[in-house]
């Protein structure tokens, strides 16, 4: 049986957002998901964004904390 990755479309979302250089809108819908739900992926996407801004001491605390929920983080 084959569950339901709730968390897809957000993903997909904020990739679009990203794509789309809609960082702060991004990085909005990042912070709103993890509220309702604090999963490695969202972390994953939030270091992504603060690598493409340059910012990499936050980067690398989303990717730790990423780590950190799942070691087995693609980050």
């Amino acid at each position: 049986m084959q569950t339901v990755d709730f968390l897809m479309p957000t993903i997909i979302e904020i990739e679009k957002l990203k794509k789309e250089k809609k960082i702060n809108e991004a990085l909005e819908l990042c912070n709103k998901t993890i509220i309702k739900n604090e999963d490695y992926r969202i972390y994953e996407e939030i270091a992504d964004i603060y690598i493409v801004g340059q910012n990499l001491k936050a980067a690398l605390k989303a990717i730790n904390y990423a780590l950190k929920l799942n070691p087995n983080s693609a980050t």
